[in-house]
């Protein structure tokens, strides 16, 4: 198993499955070229996230794991290895998810960046037409 960081663009496979499987609320993760974090078992691509450089703060962002490696800490794992490189990431997520983060010391933030606190508001707001879901910030 290894972890290694990449631009994007430079992973086609993983440019698709943002574009097929991430919510498409937020498909702006795949402008500007972000730095990606992927991490690969025998070759083969298991679990992704994005750092995405936003209004004075950094974002993660598409997290995601190939459904035939789910549940195997994979994520976590990678996780782990992002949070020693970055300090003060912000994140948004369903508050269902909110007990996985808080295992790599994210909280949940009350306080957040303007343009951060715009998005979540507006993302609940339509998501609220079609289900009880919630989005949340948290915070590294």
């Amino acid at each position: 198993m290894n972890i290694h960081s990449t631009k994007l663009w430079e992973n086609p496979k993983i440019v698709l499955t943002i574009l097929s499987k991430i919510s498409k609320l937020d498909l702006t993760v795949i402008f500007g070229n972000p730095k990606i974090y992927v991490l690969k078992n025998k070759n083969k691509i298991v679990s992704f996230s994005v750092i995405k450089k936003r209004h004075g703060y950094k974002e993660l962002k598409a997290v995601y794991t190939y459904p035939e490696f789910r549940k195997m800490g994979y994520m976590l794992k990678l996780l782990r290895y992002i949070s020693k490189r970055h300090k003060g990431l912000y994140l948004f997520c369903n508050s269902n998810l909110e007990c996985f983060y808080k295992k790599i010391n994210f909280i949940k933030v009350d306080k957040k960046p303007t343009a951060l606190a715009w998005r979540c508001t507006l993302y609940n707001t339509i998501i609220n037409l079609f289900s009880k879901k919630e989005l949340i910030v948290m915070k590294q």
